[in-house]
């Protein structure tokens, strides 16, 4: 295995982490118990024979990426399940954590190196990414020892001097479970007309869960906690992006983006006028800029964080017990 060495870097904001270098047609949204049924009803059948991520993994061979890094933002303690023994990276579906599955397909569509930033549970999140074999794909760890509590964009922020040459990223969430084939299809983004791609789910019975099962339960005065909505423009531009959408939308964006550096340039201005922002907060200001563009998932297949939780609290056997 690739040899660990430690480094020091000092991101925006003046806060210090350590840096280490290591080496077929999906289900929709119809409510979130019925998602959490059929994840269930896999992990009961066994995933490595059912799943169509898995027949990726092991049949399907994927284009060239255009974008062949990757950052996995790991390090905020964020809502339930964490407030488990574990995070909800580390939560196990089909016996192997929620974050290995995501790496397994970063590295099946020919993703070359992943930067994983660290924050709760760092230790373990480390541990379990290091027990793993990624062959010739390169893992770094940024360990975001005083910025992870922050918030999510400060811990975006602390990777920032991983990628200083200039080249794209994917940026995707670590608790979610996404196909390979999905990913690929982000990583085959065309970023030359826009800062930033973000995958987004317009089914209609994905708006229609939102907006009446979840929403009206869950949301006050257009406020969503958890799902964060787009509006669209004219040719797939993004106008509106977050959790603060008041009146219709469009879409949900799935937690997977295609971006420039320039997400650290937009990051960096919000962090000085503010010790907290989100990823949609920048987002946002990227759309407002006629730079954020959408890329509709189609048939692809994934799990938000809402519904890996949901199974995991439902059936915590299944998620933490099985091998």
């Amino acid at each position: 295995k690739r040899p660990v060495r430690a480094a020091r870097s000092r991101p925006a904001g003046g806060s210090e982490d350590l840096i280490e270098p290591s080496a077929p047609p999906a289900w929709r949204m119809e409510s979130l118990d019925d998602r959490t049924k059929k994840l269930l009803g896999h992990i009961a059948s066994g995933i490595p024979r059912t799943s169509s991520w898995n027949d990726d993994l092991h049949v399907q061979s994927f284009p060239t990426p255009r974008i062949r890094q990757a950052l996995v933002p790991a390090a905020s303690r964020l809502a339930s399940p964490d407030d488990f023994a574990n995070p909800k990276q580390l939560l196990r579906i089909d016996g192997t954590p929620v974050i290995t599955h995501l790496i397994n397909s970063l590295c099946a569509i020919g993703i070359e190196r992943v930067v994983i930033t660290l924050g709760h549970a760092a230790a373990s999140v480390a541990d379990a990414v290091r027990a793993e074999d990624w062959g010739t794909m390169r893992i770094d760890f940024v360990w975001c020892e005083n910025s992870w509590k922050r918030g999510h964009a400060s811990n975006i922020m602390a990777a920032r001097s991983m990628f200083p040459d200039g080249e794209p990223l994917l940026l995707v969430m670590s608790d979610n479970l996404f196909c390979p084939s999905l990913l690929s299809q982000i990583a085959c983004s065309d970023l030359s007309q826009c800062d930033a791609v973000v995958a987004i789910d317009n089914a209609a019975e994905t708006v229609r869960w939102a907006t009446h099962d979840h929403c009206k339960a869950f949301c006050q005065n257009g406020h969503c906690n958890s799902l964060t909505k787009v509006k669209l423009g004219a040719k797939g531009q993004v106008t509106q992006i977050g959790t603060k959408i008041l009146g219709s939308f469009d879409a949900l964006e799935i937690g997977a983006y295609a971006s420039t550096p320039a997400i650290f340039d937009t990051l960096s201005r919000l962090l000085q006028d503010s010790s907290y922002c989100t990823l949609a907060d920048a987002m946002t200001q990227i759309a407002r800029r006629g730079r954020l563009q959408s890329l509709i998932i189609s048939y692809h297949q994934y799990y938000g964080a809402l519904t890996v939780a949901s199974v995991c609290q439902i059936g915590r056997a299944s998620c933490r017990e099985r091998v």
